[in-house]
C-alpha cells in the first residue's frame, strides 16, 4: 500500500474546495462525465461522523455543503481540507469492509478520528486506490469550533499506518519510510527503513523486482509464487549475504544457490538462474531480476570471470531439500490459499492452456514440414523475379542515359538541363510504375495464402476425429466462442467488417496512387526549367537543373520530388531548407530507399532505418505466427 497526500487549490473559498474534491472523488464532476465515468454508488463510498448519506450525487452535494458550512463557521484561515489516497498493489482488490476498516485506521492514526470524513474507492485504474477527505474543523455541541491540525511529518505517520494495515489484512508490503521485517520469533515488526538496514534486517536490493508477464500469469492461475518471485526471496537474500562476505568466490556462490536447488549459468551475454522440476522441465529467470547487483557485469566485477560449478556442487543441487518444487507444494497444501487445490478451476484452466500450447506446436511443426516449404518456394520465386525486373529496368535506364549523351556528342553539343530533367522524369515514371505493380503482386500473393485460423480449425477437426482429447477440447472452445459471437449485436459486427474493408481499401488506394505520374510536366524554354503542375494547374515543384524546388509540403509532392531527384542524381541527394523540412524529407527518403549525403542528417537517417527495420521484423513475426496464441479461436 502506498499513501499519498493530495493538495487542494488554496486560492479558492473553502466551500469551493470541498465541492471540487468531493465531486472529483465521487465521479460527479464534468471531467468524469466527459470520460464516460459513472458516479459512485454506496458500495464504493462511505462517511464518518456525519449525519449524511453518500449514495447519490445529490447526497454528496449535501455532504460537501455540510463540511464547507462547518469550516466556514470556524472562520479558519488555513486549509480545512485534508485529502489523501491509499493505493493497493496491482492485482489487490479490497472488499468494502476492508476499505471502511482502512479508512478508520488511517483517520484515527492521524488524529482525525472525530472529524467529518468522506471516503471512496476508485477501481478503474491498474491499482485500486482509496480517497479519504477529512474536514479538519470540528463543531462542538455548544457551537464552538476546534481545528485538528495534521501531525508533523505526516508522510511518516501514513507510511507506518500503511504497514499496519498490510499486516492486519495480509496485503503485499510496499517499501516506504517504514518497512515490515521478519523477526527471529517469526513475527513481523515495523521499523524505519534506515534502522532496519543498519540492523541487517532490510536491504533495498531485496525489494520486489519486476517479473515477466508469463510468470505473473502463473501466480494468478496457480495461486503460488512463480519461480522468478521465489528466487528473488530467500535464495536471493542468501546470495546477497554470501557476496558480502570477504573472499567471496564463484564456488561459494554456486554452493549457496545449490542449497535451494538453483544453479547460475551463462546464457547469451548474461546470466540466468535455473531450477529443474520433477518432470525434467527447467525454469529460468534472469540473474538481474534478483537485483542489479546480481547481473553478470556486477558479479564478474566482484568475483572475476564466470566459473562453472564443480561436480560436488551439482550433486548437492540435486539433493537440495529447500527447493522451488517443495515451496510450491507447501503453498498449495497451506490454508492461506484453499481455493487453489490440485483440482481447482484455475489449475484445470492452466492445464488446458498447456495442452493447447502443445497442440499449437504440433500444428506449426506440421505446417512448416508440409505447406511451409511450398509457400516459401512461391515467395522466393516471386522475390527473385522482382529482383530481375528491377535489375533489367535499371540497366535499360542507364542505357537510355548513355544514348542521350552519345546523341549530344554526335551533334557536337552539350546535353541541355531540360533534356536531363525530362530524362529524370521518364526514369522516375518507369521506376514508380514498376514498384506499384510489384507491390500489387505481393499483396495479391499474400491474399492468396490460406487464413491461418481456418487452417487451424480444419487441422483441429482432423485431430479430433482421431480421438485426440486435447483437440476435442480446443474445438469445443472454438464452438463456444462462435455461440457467444452470435449473441453479440449485429451492428457491432457489421461495423467491424466495415472498418476492415475500409482499411483494405485504404491500403490498396495507397498502392494505386502514383505521385510523379499525377503531375503534368511543362517546359519553360526561357529559363530552361521543367515545371510540374497538378491537374488543376497548381505548380507543385520546379526542376531548375541544379536543384528541385518544392512549392508545397504535401506528402505526395514531396515524394514525387524525391523520386525525380533520385533518378537525376544517382539516388544520392542533398537537402536544403528549414530544419523541420530537412528532417521530414530525410525520413521520407529513407523510406523510399534514397541515399542522403548531408553529414548533419545521418543521425536522423540511422534512426529512421532502425524504425523501419523494427517494423519489418514485427510484420515478419506476425506473418510467421499467423494468429496470436491468446486468440480464443485457437
Amino acid at each position: 500500500m502506498i499513501p499519498t497526500v493530495l493538495k487542494s487549490n488554496r486560492q479558492s473559498a473553502p466551500e469551493v474546495r470541498f465541492k471540487r474534491v468531493v465531486e472529483y472523488v465521487g465521479r460527479d464532476d464534468d471531467e468524469a462525465r466527459d470520460k464516460g465515468q459513472k458516479p459512485l454508488t454506496d458500495e464504493n463510498c462511505g462517511v464518518f461522523n456525519m449525519d449524511a448519506d453518500c449514495a447519490t450525487p445529490q447526497d454528496r452535494e449535501t455532504l460537501w455543503q455540510i463540511m464547507s458550512g462547518d469550516a466556514a463557521q470556524a472562520r479558519y484561515k488555513g486549509e480545512p481540507v485534508y485529502h489523501f489516497d491509499v493505493s493497493w498493489m496491482e492485482g489487490e482488490h479490497p472488499t468494502r469492509e476492508q476499505l471502511e476498516s482502512t479508512a478508520r485506521h488511517f483517520t484515527r492514526g492521524l488524529g482525525f478520528g472525530q472529524c467529518q470524513t468522506f471516503w471512496a474507492v476508485h477501481r478503474d485504474t491498474d491499482n485500486d486506490h482509496l480517497h479519504i477527505i477529512v474536514n479538519k474543523v470540528m463543531v462542538q455541541e455548544d457551537g464552538s469550533c476546534i481545528v485538528v491540525e495534521k501531525p508533523r511529518f505526516d508522510y511518516r505517520v501514513l507510511a507506518r499506518l500503511a504497514r499496519e494495515v498490510e499486516i492486519e489484512q495480509g496485503w503485499e508490503h510496499a517499501p516506504g519510510y517504514y518497512v515490515a521485517v521478519q523477526t527471529q520469533a517469526g513475527d513481523k515488526e515495523i521499523m524505519p527503513r534506515k534502522e532496519a538496514v543498519a540492523r541487517g534486517l532490510w536491504n533495498k536490493d531485496w525489494e520486489k523486482q519486476k517479473i515477466s508477464r508469463m510468470a505473473g500469469r502463473v501466480e494468478q492461475y496457480l495461486g503460488t509464487d512463480s519461480f522468478q518471485t521465489w528466487v528473488i526471496g530467500e535464495p536471493g537474500r542468501a546470495l546477497y549475504e554470501t557476496l558480502q562476505q570477504p573472499g567471496a568466490i564463484w564456488e561459494r556462490v554456486h554452493e549457496t544457490l545449490a542449497r535451494y536447488g538453483v544453479a547460475i549459468e551463462t546464457k547469451g551475454s548474461g546470466l540466468v538462474v535455473t531450477t529443474t522440476l520433477d518432470d525434467g522441465r527447467v525454469l529460468a529467470a534472469k540473474a538481474s531480476q534478483i537485483g542489479k547487483w546480481a547481473s553478470k557485469a556486477a558479479l564478474e566485477k566482484r568475483l572475476g570471470a564466470y566459473q562453472p560449478p564443480s561436480e560436488g556442487v551439482l550433486q548437492a543441487k540435486q539433493q537440495a531439500q529447500h527447493n522451488y518444487p517443495q515451496a510450491v507444494r507447501a503453498q498449495r497444501a497451506g490454508e492461506q490459499n484453499p481455493k487453489f487445490g490440485e483440482n481447482s478451476r484455475a489449475v484445470r484452466k492452466t492445464e488446458r492452456e498447456i495442452q493447447r500450447g502443445e497442440l499449437l506446436e504440433r500444428f506449426e511443426s506440421e505446417q512448416k514440414s508440409n505447406a511451409g516449404p511450398a509457400r516459401k518456394r512461391q515467395r522466393d520465386t516471386l522475390r527473385e523475379r522482382h529482383q530481375d525486373e528491377r535489375k533489367t529496368l535499371k540497366a535499360d535506364l542507364a542505357g537510355q542515359r548513355r544514348q542521350l549523351f552519345r546523341a549530344a556528342k554526335a551533334g557536337h553539343r552539350l546535353v541541355t538541363p531540360v533534356e536531363l530533367a525530362l530524362h529524370a522524369r521518364q526514369r522516375a515514371l518507369q521506376l514508380e510504375a514498376l514498384q506499384k505493380r510489384q507491390r500489387e503482386e505481393r499483396l495479391a500473393f499474400s491474399k492468396s495464402l490460406p487464413k491461418r485460423a481456418a487452417t487451424w480449425r480444419a487441422w483441429l477437426e482432423q485431430q479430433a476425429g482421431q480421438d485426440d482429447a486435447a483437440a476435442q477440447a480446443a474445438l469445443r472452445g472454438i464452438r463456444y466462442q462462435e455461440q457467444r459471437k452470435k449473441k453479440q449485436q449485429v451492428n457491432a459486427i457489421a461495423r467491424a467488417v466495415e472498418e476492415q474493408q475500409e482499411q483494405e481499401q485504404e491500403q490498396e488506394q495507397q498502392i494505386r496512387m502514383l505521385t510523379v505520374a499525377r503531375l503534368r510536366a511543362e517546359v519553360d524554354r526561357r529559363l530552361q526549367w521543367v515545371v510540374y503542375k497538378s491537374q488543376d494547374g497548381t505548380t507543385r515543384m520546379v526542376d531548375e537543373g541544379h536543384r528541385i524546388v518544392v512549392k508545397d509540403l504535401h506528402d505526395d509532392t514531396l515524394e514525387a520530388a524525391l523520386r525525380v531527384a533520385a533518378a537525376k542524381y544517382y539516388n544520392q541527394i542533398t537537402i536544403t531548407g528549414t530544419a523541420e523540412f530537412r528532417e521530414r524529407t530525410a525520413r521520407m527518403a529513407v523510406q523510399l530507399g534514397i541515399g542522403v549525403k548531408d553529414d548533419d542528417l545521418q543521425g536522423i537517417v540511422r534512426d529512421e532505418r532502425e524504425k523501419s527495420q523494427k517494423l519489418s521484423r514485427t510484420a515478419s513475426q506476425e506473418n510467421r505466427q499467423g494468429f496470436d496464441r491468446r486468440d480464443p479461436e485457437r
